[in-house]
């Protein structure tokens, strides 16, 4: 009987006991929105298999399969003898015609002056233009034959499109390869999509409010507002395909995994508290409401969770008032 006497007691003191220092929050109805989850893929947005534009053998491996390369950064390096012969070709004649252009415009110019004094014919006049103008067309022929000759040894340099990871080599060393033969493919990291499917009757809705929530593994969520909703559903299915694309460098996510993401379909009147107020005993949930003068603990049945809140389904009404630090 002493022990009983002495729990009742302690239940007592422990919830009937003064409040004049308690910190309290009032429970007030808002407007939260409300979400769907589906399962999504995540996907690479840029993935690419760099090709040949050039023959040639393969020198040098620069990269292989898992490596991460940034933008730019030279895979793979071709033999290049015969391009820098065509270079250096290209050069000489660029070097040729311009020196018979920088002649032909001074000759020109002796020309016109002795023209304009009268002392020459028309015919010997126009053929000096003549010269001058030929030679002007053969060096700008020369020179985008040099582009074409560094182009075709710059071919010759099989570079990154993009900052990534190389997910596959398509040559081995010193093996011979023609134009368009697949080289290396890899994929960015650090630009990320979910690949998902919805239901045709949530469409209008997620058109509507374009607001997706992405399930991290770290159990944390991001936001995004870029969906791209496919203008056609699959007619046995009956859902569209709708693609979300992460923010830049979303850690944790890699293409291929399975993901969770939560669309904006509408919004409902709730109550909410703050996720500190609540307190799990076992299989019970309570939150400690104030009652005259008096902190009373309250069981509490909840839902969802929005940022540092939490849903309230039933135990609260709106106006009560519960503690911010219940076990104090």
């Amino acid at each position: 009987m002493n022990k009983k006497i002495f729990m009742a007691s302690l239940w007592i003191l422990i919830s009937f006991h003064s409040i004049a220092d308690e910190q309290w929050f009032e429970v007030t109805q808002s407007i939260q929105p409300v979400y769907r989850s589906f399962e999504g893929q995540v996907e690479a947005i840029h993935q690419s298999t760099v090709s040949s534009q050039t023959s040639g053998r393969v020198a040098e491996i620069h990269y292989d399969v898992d490596d991460y390369v940034a933008a730019d950064s030279i895979l793979i390096e071709f033999t290049n003898t015969e391009q820098k012969q065509a270079l250096q070709r290209a050069q000489a004649n660029l070097e040729s015609a311009q020196a018979v252009e920088k002649e032909a415009i001074a000759n020109f110019n002796r020309i016109k002056s002795t023209y304009d004094r009268k002392l020459i014919s028309q015919s010997d006049y126009d053929l000096a233009l003549s010269k001058k103008n030929t030679a002007a067309a053969a060096v700008k022929v020369q020179k985008a034959a040099v582009e074409t000759a560094s182009t075709q040894l710059e071919y010759t340099l099989i570079k990154a499109p993009f900052a990534g990871i190389v997910t596959n080599r398509h040559v081995e060393k010193g093996e011979t390869v023609d134009v368009g033969t697949p080289i290396m493919s890899g994929l960015s990291l650090d630009h990320l999509r979910i690949i998902t499917h919805i239901p045709e009757s949530l469409i209008s809705q997620i058109k509507a409010q374009p607001l997706a929530r992405i399930k991290l593994p770290t159990e944390q969520t991001v936001e995004s507002h870029d969906l791209t909703v496919f203008p056609y559903a699959d007619s046995q299915s009956r859902t569209f395909e709708v693609r979300v694309n992460l923010p830049v460098q979303t850690a944790g996510l890699f293409p291929g995994m399975s993901t969770a993401v939560a669309f904006n379909v509408g919004s409902k009147e709730t109550l909410l508290i703050p996720k500190e107020t609540v307190v799990r005993r076992g299989e019970l949930t309570l939150v400690y409401v104030k009652h005259e003068n008096k902190k009373l603990p309250r069981q509490v049945i909840t839902g969802g969770a929005y940022n540092n809140s939490i849903e309230i389904l039933s135990g609260l009404n709106s106006g009560d008032l519960v503690a911010q630090n219940p076990l104090l």
